[in-house]
């Protein structure tokens, strides 16, 4: 690279050189260190001394460097399984549609699209004739048609693959009518399916169609996108290029430099230095210390990931007081979020009562109240009393001791919020044992549905901005790890997932939020507030949607 480097990026980058074995795909071991000894990042404070007096700093260095919480952890796209992942793949490959900063959705690589069947199930997407993979390969029907069925494939064979998608979209076939034009057919009607198909990457079929699953996730990814990824090395940082040949032009940013770095104070610190010029997931408490500083800016956004505590039972069976949803209600009950906000959000956000982002929720819906007293009730009529002399509740000379497990630095204040909620819960009698856990090793305990979690679990759901929200708690979604599972809730999510009247559609959403209320398969604890900062040379907006699209960015 032409231009110098700041002094913390230069070291950062021989720290890298060193540690570089191979460019692509090696796989480096976890760190040794319990995360669970660590001083949690946000409670560093910043260093007010000489504040005021400091200059805007210029940054001096070629790409534009990011700072996620965790790594990038596949190559694969359908096999990635973190939103870190998903910002990268998404600026190397495309979708048949695509959502835009309104979160509408638009055409990407499908030009139109439209239901063809009397039965509601076949949909006819016309395609883009002027696109190739960045290995020249044409991009054309038979590449949908081989990315649709490789999904199919990976999770008939078990492969931890997209399984949230692969069961909304329920695809029953899909076939090239020509080119130019595919038909796609569900097992029953699904009045959603050009909005699931923008999580579905057209792949070359040349690049992977004799590759393994377990080879492709190590593969150099190829893409129609309008980036080529050009390093990885994990737990290091992500290069990419910009596709000089990219259909419509090449973009403006023309490299990029994705690093995961979970802990907060340490992006802050390279923002302010000058060797990040975007980080996310500012502490809110640290919001005007970080934006008052020259050369950065805050920037915002209202988002729509939900983030939860799940409560492992039904399918997912743990200790057996969770199968009582009167334990269940009882841990919302004491749950006490105004002063979680107060102490750890600087005031923002409120309490969630459902997992639907507005404007689909039910208005109805009410969050459950802080009221520790109804929690002992509760608790008290499931049999569940209290042992004066270990304040601990016990039952058949079983205790109520749960293990809980939360990631640190994937979400805003993940962990300090989930020693808040342990506190909360061990107020009324619960003998919690919180274990903190890195991101790679945590997102392998989520995968198969939450089958390596203990009994409860921080985590962050995103969003289609759709009724499909609801869909978190379906039975064989992917994404429901609690293993909540429900009779009268299956029998109509099935009727809502084949319903094309918008009315109709509304009726059948709010009363499912309704069950999940009453039935309480998690703690619900708020809709997340996005918090970036960015150095002033790049012109860039956050999404609701949490993309980070460097095409939709500039330089100042």
């Amino acid at each position: 690279m032409s231009s110098k480097w700041t002094r913390l990026t230069v070291l950062s980058i021989l720290l890298v050189l060193l540690l570089v074995f191979s460019a692509c795909g090696q796989s480096t071991a976890p760190a040794d260190e319990d995360p669970a000894e660590e001083e949690p990042a946000e409670a560093a404070e910043p260093d007010d001394e000489d504040e005021d007096d400091e200059e805007p700093v210029e940054i001096d260095h070629d790409p534009i460097v990011i700072l996620q919480g965790v790594d990038m952890d596949n190559m694969d796209p359908y096999q990635g399984q973190t939103l870190s992942s998903t910002n990268i793949h998404l600026h190397v490959f495309e979708t048949l549609t695509d959502r835009d900063a309104d979160m509408e959705t638009q055409p990407m690589l499908a030009t139109e699209w439209s239901v063809i069947s009397d039965d509601n199930r076949t949909w006819e997407f016309k395609l883009r004739e002027d696109v190739v993979f960045q290995n020249g390969d044409p991009m054309n029907a038979d590449a949908v048609v081989f990315s649709f069925e490789r999904l199919d494939d990976m999770i008939a064979a078990g492969v931890d693959a997209d399984n949230h998608t692969h069961a909304i979209l329920d695809m029953e076939s899909i076939e090239a009518v020509d080119d130019y034009t595919v038909h796609l057919t569900t097992n029953a009607p699904n009045p959603v399916v050009p909005q699931i198909v923008n999580s579905m990457w057209i792949l070359s079929p040349g690049a992977l169609a004799d590759a393994t699953y377990e080879e492709a996730t190590r593969l150099p990814p190829v893409g129609t996108g309008p980036y080529k990824l050009t390093e990885w090395v994990p737990d290091e940082f992500v290069r990419m290029e910009a596709w000089e040949d990219y259909r419509d032009g090449p973009p403006e940013i023309k490299e990029i430099l994705w690093r995961p770095v979970p802990e907060t104070a340490t992006r802050i610190a390279e923002l302010k230095a000058g060797g990040a010029d975007l980080i996310v997931n500012v502490p809110p408490d640290l919001v005007d210390d970080v934006d008052s500083h020259g050369g950065v800016e805050v920037r915002t956004v209202a988002g729509g990931r939900r983030i939860i505590i799940g409560i492992g039972h039904g399918r997912n069976p743990r200790h057996p007081a969770l199968e009582d949803k009167r334990v269940r209600q009882a841990m919302n009950y004491a749950f006490d979020a105004e002063s979680m906000f107060a102490s750890l959000l600087g005031g923002l956000g409120e309490r969630a009562g459902t997992i639907v982002n507005p404007p689909n929720s039910n208005p109805d819906i009410q969050p459950y109240p802080f009221d520790p007293d109804k929690a002992s009730q509760l608790l008290d009529e499931a049999g569940w009393e209290l042992n004066p002399d270990t304040g601990i509740r016990e039952k058949d000379g079983e205790p109520l001791s749960l293990v809980f497990h939360t990631p640190d630095g994937r979400y805003i204040q993940d962990r300090n919020m989930a020693q808040v909620v342990s506190a909360d819960l061990e107020a009324v009698g619960f003998d919690i044992d919180l274990q903190v856990v890195e991101w790679s090793v945590f997102i392998g305990m989520a995968a198969n549905q939450g089958e390596g979690f203990g009994d409860l679990h921080l985590i962050g759901s995103g969003t289609s901005f759709t009724w499909m929200d609801i869909a978190f708690f379906a039975a064989e979604s992917g994404s429901n790890r609690v293993g909540f599972e429900n009779d009268e809730f299956e029998a109509l999510y099935a009727e809502l997932s084949s319903e094309f009247d918008p009315d109709r559609q509304r009726e059948l959403l709010w009363e499912l939020e309704d069950i999940v209320r009453e039935e309480a398969p998690c703690i619900f604890t708020w809709f997340q507030v996005d918090i970036y900062a960015a150095s002033d040379r790049l012109d860039w907006q956050p999404r609701a949607d949490e993309r980070i699209r460097m095409t939709e960015a500039g330089l100042r």
